[in-house]
Parts: structure tokens; sequence; C-alpha cells
């Protein structure tokens, strides 16, 4: 929701472009099933589970997000360390 999947997107093609129309899927089928999870734990345990359930997602989410872009950092520097041939 709001930015997440736009800015990891942007990073995942970054990094491998051929993944963009398998991460497409992934969004739509995540959404439905996150959908129906939140309104199964919200009946079974409490609205307050199902909300901090969202939180703790996001979190995992930005942590994934901070790792690839660490990740993609490196793979810059060490491209634009490499030497060039002429």
């Amino acid at each position: 929701m709001g930015m997440a999947f736009p800015l990891g997107m942007r990073l995942a093609v970054a990094l491998r472009r051929e993944l963009a129309p398998w991460l497409w899927g992934v969004n739509g089928a995540t959404s439905v099933l996150a959908s129906v999870l939140a309104v199964v734990i919200a009946m079974a345990v409490g609205i307050s589970a199902s909300f901090w359930t969202g939180v703790a997602s996001y979190v995992v989410a930005l942590a994934s997000f901070a790792i690839a872009t660490g990740q993609l950092r490196k793979k810059i520097g060490a491209s634009a360390a490499r030497p060039t041939t002429s």
C-alpha cells in the first residue's frame, strides 16, 4: 500500500529486470490473501491483533527494502570501481 510496492518494484527492477512480471503476480496474489487473512485474524483474535500483524508485515518489508538497497549500492560501487579497457 502507498509507496512500499512502487519503491520495492523500482529497486527489484534495478537489480534484476526479468523479475518485474513475476513481482506483479505475487503482489496481486498477496493482496487478495492478505485482505482475507486480516478479516480472519480480526474475527478470531481481535482487530488489534490484525492491526499489529499489519504493522509487523510493514516492518519486514522495510527491513527487506533496506537489505536490497544495500545490495544495489554494492553492485553500483563494484561496477563503478571496475576499470574500463579501451
